[in-house]
C-alpha cells in the first residue's frame, strides 16, 4: 500500500508549527505536542476513533466561555440565602446552631429561616424590586451574647428593608436611604 507524504502547517497554542511527515495513513490521527520551550513534536499512529473522541470533547467545550463573567442571577424567592453581614457586622455561627439565613417561599409569601440562634418565620410582600416584611416571629432560646446581638440587628434590619438586589449569588437587602442593611450569599443545599 502506498503512503502519502503530508505537510501539516497551522497554529497551536498561538505558535506556528510546520512539519512534514511521511508514511501517514489516511485514517491515522495527527497529534501536535508543544513543550514549554515552544518545541513542537508530532505523534502519529492514533486511531481515527481516538481522534474523533478528542474532537468531540473539544467541540463540546467550544460553547462554554469561562472568561465571559456572565453568571445568572439567583432568584430572590425559593433560594437559601446565608447571612454574610448585617450593616458592617460579620455574621457569626456557633457550634450546634443553625447559621443565620432566610428563605422566601413564593407559593405563600412566607419567610422561614434562622437568626443564628432562633428560628424565625413570617410573611413578606414583594412588588418588583420593593420588598417588605410583616411581623416576624421567633423562638425564644438564649444564645451567647455576640449571637444575640447579631440576632437583634438582623431582625431590626429586616424591619427596615424596602428594596432588594441580586447580583449573581449575592443578595443585598436595602433600606429607605439606599444603604445596604444586610448581605447574603446563595447556598445550594445537597
Amino acid at each position: 500500500m502506498k503512503h502519502d507524504r503530508v505537510q501539516a502547517v497551522g497554529t497551536f497554542g498561538g505558535s506556528l508549527f510546520h512539519h512534514k511527515t511521511r508514511n501517514l495513513m489516511p485514517w491515522d490521527g495527527l497529534i501536535v505536542l508543544m513543550n514549554g520551550n515552544g518545541v513542537t513534536t508530532m505523534k502519529q499512529k492514533y486511531s481515527l476513533a481516538a481522534l474523533l473522541v478528542g474532537t468531540l470533547a473539544l467541540a463540546g467545550c467550544a460553547g462554554f466561555d469561562a472568561t465571559s463573567g456572565d453568571t445568572a442571577n439567583e432568584p430572590l424567592e425559593n433560594t437559601y440565602w446565608k447571612l454574610v453581614t448585617v450593616g458592617e457586622r460579620q455574621a457569626v455561627t456557633i457550634d450546634e446552631a443553625r447559621e443565620a439565613h432566610l428563605v422566601l417561599h413564593a407559593d405563600d409569601a412566607r419567610l422561614a429561616g434562622s437568626t443564628g440562634c432562633n428560628r424565625m418565620m413570617g410573611d413578606y410582600e414583594r412588588d418588583g424590586d420593593r420588598l417588605t416584611f410583616g411581623q416576624l416571629a421567633t423562638t425564644m432560646m438564649a444564645c451567647p451574647g455576640e449571637v444575640m446581638e447579631l440576632e437583634r440587628e438582623f431582625l431590626d434590619a429586616l424591619g427596615d428593608i424596602t428594596n432588594w438586589q441580586v447580583e449573581g449569588e449575592n443578595l443585598t437587602l436595602v433600606g429607605e436611604e439606599g444603604e445596604a442593611l444586610a448581605r447574603f450569599e446563595a447556598v445550594h443545599l445537597q
